[in-house]
């Protein structure tokens, strides 16, 4: 019993850590969005359906674990629902991008697309993140749908 308790310990701070980053994503976006107008493309949907999916896969797991009185499975299934939860919850913030012409917004700050220094891409895995690295060194992980139109608008700002 002791690994479900502690299981469900660590899996409510990785849901208070999704929290905290939730609320600090919604605050910091509704500044940035108070300042400017943006263009919003959302295309969380599909991987929000499959966050909850594993939500259910975990408390159908913790459930059926607890039922055989098999407490591995019922704390993995603990962990799996209340680290997708966490996931869910932040998965509208960092699969949506707010952009114009002259910048997008990332982390809850605008960046300029001329602040640009380079793109990090990890090769051979088209889903990893792709790390915005502007001129000052700061790096703003963006997913890579978000890449394809940042890209674009950063080629037409270089055009200018």
């Amino acid at each position: 019993m002791f690994i479900v308790i502690f299981a469900t310990v660590i899996g409510c701070v990785m849901l208070g850590v999704k929290f905290k980053e939730f609320r600090e994503s919604k605050e910091a976006l509704t500044g940035a969005l108070d300042v400017r107008k943006f263009e919003h493309y959302s295309f969380y949907k599909f991987i929000l359906a499959m966050y909850i999916v594993f939500v259910l896969i975990g408390i159908l797991s913790a459930i059926y674990g607890l039922s055989i009185n098999d407490t591995n499975t019922a704390a993995m299934g603990i962990v799996i629902a209340l680290l997708f939860a966490g996931e869910a919850l932040t998965a509208p913030y960092k699969y949506s991008l707010y952009y114009n012409e002259s910048c997008f917004v990332a982390k809850g700050k605008t960046v300029r697309y001329k602040s640009i220094k380079q793109f990090d891409k990890i090769k051979y895995i088209p889903f990893a993140f792709v790390k915005v690295v502007t001129t000052n060194g700061e790096k703003y992980p963006i997913s890579p749908k978000a890449f394809d139109i940042i890209y674009k608008k950063y080629e037409e700002c270089k055009k200018k």
